[in-house]
């Protein structure tokens, strides 16, 4: 049986790992779903709560569009549908996928 676990601190990111470890180690439930907003839509943490956990995250993916630190943005990278893959301005090909969520 899942519960909502409440995450308070937007800054600390690793907060939400340590209270969903604590929540497993202390009363023995792991969360089924989580929701948060965009200050924990980062790649390792949708990973770790997916491929570590098995929690389906319902959180927004953090949006690089508009970048200006000198890394690749969305528009940079072009579509090559024979190949089902996009290619960044470096020519390397980053394939498509579906992430698998754990039953």
């Amino acid at each position: 049986m899942s519960r909502p676990v409440v995450q308070f601190d937007k800054l600390n990111l690793g907060a939400m790992q340590t209270t969903i470890d604590r929540t497993k180690d202390i009363f023995d439930i792991n969360p089924e779903r989580m929701i948060a907003d965009t200050a924990h839509g980062t790649g390792p943490l949708l990973e770790w709560l997916v491929q570590e956990r098995g929690v389906s995250p319902h959180i927004p993916a953090v949006d690089k569009f508009g970048r200006t630190d000198g890394t690749f943005e969305r528009a940079d990278f072009t579509y090559d549908d024979e190949n089902d893959a996009y290619i960044c301005p470096g020519e390397k090909e980053l394939k498509c996928g579906v992430l698998q969520l754990r039953p």
